[in-house]
C-alpha cells in the first residue's frame, strides 16, 4: 500500500485523492495538539478543511486544504456577489458565526475567507484563539453587486 501524502518543498499532496495541499507548521505541545483536534473535529462546509494531523517530537504537521483568501490580508473585503448569492452567503455566516458562539469554537477564523463558487463562504482556521466579530461586521462583509456597504443589514 502506498504512503497517502507526499511533502515536498512546503507543499503537501494527497495522493488517494489527487488534491494540492497546504503544509503548516506549528510547535509541538499539548495545549497546540488539543486545540488542532478540535479544529479537526469540527465538520462543517463553512470551515476551511483540516486533512491530516501529525504529531512529532518538536512540531506537529498539519495538512489542510489551501483557502484562497478574497480581498487584501486584513481589509475584510469580499468581491460582490449576485443578490441571490450575497443573501446566502450572509445568512450562512451568521448561521455559523452564532453557533460558533454557542459551542465555543474561538479557533475559526472569521476575518480569512474564501468565497465558494456556489457563493458558500469557507473560513480560516486559526491556532490562537480569536475573538467573535458581531454581526454586523460580519454579514456587511457579504454585498450584494451594487449594493452600498450596510444596506442589507440596515432594513
Amino acid at each position: 500500500m502506498s504512503q497517502r501524502f507526499a511533502i515536498r518543498d512546503g507543499r503537501g499532496h494527497d495522493r488517494w485523492l489527487d488534491r494540492t495541499l497546504a503544509v503548516v507548521d506549528v510547535p509541538s505541545s499539548p495545549a497546540n495538539l488539543e486545540r488542532l483536534r478540535a479544529a479537526f473535529a469540527w465538520h462543517s462546509s463553512l470551515l476551511q478543511n483540516i486533512v491530516a494531523i501529525m504529531p512529532g517530537n518538536f512540531r506537529i504537521r498539519v495538512l489542510t486544504l489551501p483557502l484562497a483568501a478574497e480581498g487584501a490580508p486584513g481589509d475584510g473585503a469580499v468581491a460582490p456577489l449576485p443578490a441571490a448569492s450575497a443573501a446566502r452567503a450572509r445568512r450562512r455566516a451568521l448561521a455559523f458565526l452564532h453557533a460558533a458562539r454557542e459551542r465555543r469554537l474561538d479557533f475559526i477564523d472569521f476575518s480569512r475567507l474564501q468565497v465558494m463558487a456556489d457563493g458558500t463562504p469557507r473560513f480560516a482556521w486559526s491556532l490562537a484563539p480569536l475573538p467573535f466579530p458581531s454581526p454586523f461586521d460580519l454579514g456587511s462583509r457579504f454585498l450584494a453587486q451594487g449594493e452600498p456597504p450596510g444596506a442589507a443589514l440596515a432594513a
